[in-house]
């Protein structure tokens, strides 16, 4: 049910996205904040598998470790400051993306890793570059 209410929305978000008004934007990041963490905080730090095979869930829009959007936050934050704790989990993420394994068993310290990362405001400015890259532009 979550993953559809989120589906949804992102899919509504999607079709708006370069027309959509700074405050109604707001609002849809907060609905995806309730659906993803349960509070309309953005959660930077959030990360866990909830078992759903799509290996671990992280950030502000549940970028997942086998689905290829949490690559995408770990190469570009990675571009933008090489020495980062994700750095060193790039190889494995890859592999993960290109055959959209849910694997998190190479992955030991990737939570702390992700939660450190999150301390740092470059990493938040990172994650919102690509939800607004990947559900808000058109492609």
């Amino acid at each position: 049910m979550k993953f559809s209410l989120v589906f949804v929305l992102v899919f509504v978000v999607y079709r708006v996205g370069a027309d959509l008004p700074a405050a109604a934007k707001k609002r849809c990041e907060e609905y995806t904040s309730i659906f993803e963490n349960d509070t309309i905080e953005l959660q930077y730090a959030y990360c866990e598998d909830i078992g759903d095979g799509r290996g671990y869930t992280s950030g502000r829009a549940g970028f997942c470790t086998g689905t290829g959007d949490a690559v995408v936050v770990v190469r570009k934050y990675t571009a933008k400051k090489a020495d980062n704790p994700l750095a060193k989990f790039l190889p494995e993420l890859e592999k993960l993306a290109k055959s959209g394994s849910g694997s998190t068993k190479n992955l030991k310290g990737y939570v702390e890793a992700w939660k450190e990362a999150a301390k740092d405001s470059a990493f938040h400015q990172v994650q919102d570059e690509v939800s607004d890259e990947m559900y808000y532009r058109y492609a």
